[in-house]
């Protein structure tokens, strides 16, 4: 699994482009890639506000197409950008006035405390099987929900990998016949559903993060990645909502 290192000498890689940059061979995100930011934008159900500017935060940014979306839209609409990832990162992307950059690796080394239950949205796509790899997840995901504004605030954590869902699919007849053509194979593929998966997100990290933070006074809801999102078979988002 890449770490917050690894990203930071791969956004330095001038032979990798954006998608690699960020982890994904073309081949992960080609003819998709496009959908991600319209998804993004209709499960945060993020609006626009002629009277007073608001917060978008996107942790893990990365320097792709997504986020390049999301800095034009921002620019579009009067809302004020935290992009927060390493500096090596963050020095692919252009320097706005709308945009504030924090160049560390999220929550570490930076003191959030200034903007505590101020920021409207916070994006957190492809990141999150990292954190639970890496890091402390719980950790991480609770300064989120720290941040968010009370009454509204909206945390999506996107494009999580769930290897329970996985196994779902490939036991279908459909994820056998994926697999079969990806593969090049003519055996199904191997799926052992009694068998622990360390250091990975399955169903039991998903619902434990949606009963925390109900637990803790907010909505949260398992939503499905839809068709012609990149590969939305084996992913689904968490929305939580900060009452």
């Amino acid at each position: 699994m890449l770490s917050f290192e690894d990203f930071k000498n791969m956004a330095l890689d001038n032979s990798l482009n954006d998608n690699e940059k960020v982890g994904f061979p073309d081949i992960y995100r080609k003819g998709t890639e496009e959908n991600i930011f319209p998804d993004i934008l209709k499960k945060l159900n993020i609006k626009p506000d002629n009277e007073k500017t608001k917060i978008i935060m996107d942790i893990g940014c990365g320097c792709s197409g997504p986020v390049k979306s999301l800095i034009e839209y921002a620019r579009q609409n009067n809302f004020t950008l935290y992009l927060i990832d390493s500096k090596e990162m963050l020095d692919n992307l252009p320097n706005e006035p709308f945009i504030i950059k924090i160049a560390h690796e999220f929550p570490c080394d930076y003191d959030y405390e200034s903007l505590y239950s101020k920021v409207d949205y916070i994006i957190v796509y492809s990141v999150l099987h990292h954190v639970v790899y890496h890091s402390n997840y719980l950790k991480f995901l609770d300064t989120c929900i720290a941040l968010l504004k009370s009454g509204g605030g909206r945390l999506l954590i996107g494009d999580i990998p769930n290897a329970s869902k996985k196994k779902r699919f490939l036991s279908s007849e459909a994820g056998r016949g994926f697999h079969m053509k990806w593969s090049s194979s003519q055996t199904y593929p191997n799926v052992c559903w009694n068998k622990l998966e360390p250091l990975c997100i399955d169903d039991s990290v998903v619902f434990s993060i949606l009963q925390r933070y109900r637990s803790m006074g907010c909505e949260s809801y398992l939503l499905e990645q839809l068709s012609g999102l990149p590969m939305n078979n084996t992913r689904e988002d968490v929305l939580i909502v900060k009452q």
